[in-house]
């Protein structure tokens, strides 16, 4: 592994947690925000945009990825929220987090590639 951002909201707090323990700067403990969900959320778009990332034909993904909406609230801020039939679009989440480690450095000599 050369890096890996995590959920590190919630549930995910105790595993992102031990990951970090185990791997070291490599992992990334991510609490979700509304700032953090909008700029992964941008840059996972932007991705697509340039033709930089593929996807699998996989329907859940594929749905995930749909399903996934961009709300205004009634105090002007953006909210990133969806459903899916399995899932509240946690593939999107994954893909995004993934984008994240990828464009992020992280620690003394961290690599990302």
């Amino acid at each position: 592994m050369r890096r890996a951002c995590l959920d590190a909201t919630g549930l995910g707090m105790q595993l992102a947690e031990r990951a970090r323990q185990r791997f070291g700067w490599k992992v990334e403990p991510v609490t979700f925000t509304a700032a953090i969900k909008e700029e992964m959320a941008y840059r996972l778009r932007a991705a697509f945009e340039d033709k930089a990332l593929r996807i699998h034909p996989d329907a859940k993904l594929r749905a995930d990825l749909r399903g996934i909406k961009k709300e205004v609230t009634s105090s002007g801020s953006l909210r990133f929220a969806g459903e899916s039939d399995d899932s509240h679009c946690d593939r999107f989440w994954a893909k995004a987090l993934r984008q994240h480690a990828l464009s992020r450095r992280s620690g003394i000599g961290a690599q990302v590639g």
